[in-house]
């Protein structure tokens, strides 16, 4: 269980913030390399997984400024947690409310990286709120 002191803890968030910048490159890697085959397994659209898996990269970009500064700009920290919040809403939405053919097994992917990435940005949300007048 979280208490408050690691929550508080710069190094924490520096954690987190590593844990989402490996599994965005992993991902985005494996769409940007294998496109037609994640597009076969999960029915989606090969322009769909190719333009998540850029959008990773831009992404993954973002965390490595914000993970190489001694302190981290809290405007850039809030733009992650935005766009973590939204991650969820566009897989849920892709996942069930699209119209695509989204097979049983890109139904489960999109709904676990849904709940991961809902995950991150709740964490990274209230370790920023508790570090937003201390040095990030």
């Amino acid at each position: 269980m979280l208490n408050e002191s690691t929550l508080q803890s710069p190094k924490f968030l520096r954690n987190i913030l590593w844990l989402d910048l490996i599994t965005g490159l992993v991902t985005g890697l494996l769409q940007v390399a294998m496109p037609s085959f994640f597009a076969q397994q999960y029915g989606l659209p090969i322009t769909l997984i190719l333009a998540s898996g850029m959008g990773l990269f831009a992404y993954a970009l973002l965390l490595t400024f914000l993970l190489t500064r001694r302190v981290m700009p809290a405007p850039y920290l809030r733009l992650l947690v935005v766009g973590n919040c939204l991650w969820p809403v566009a897989c849920l939405w892709v996942a069930l409310g699209a119209g695509l053919s989204v097979t049983p097994l890109g139904q489960i992917n999109l709904l676990g990286q849904a709940g991961f990435v809902a995950g991150l940005a709740t964490l990274q949300g209230m370790c920023l709120r508790r570090l937003s007048h201390k040095s990030l």
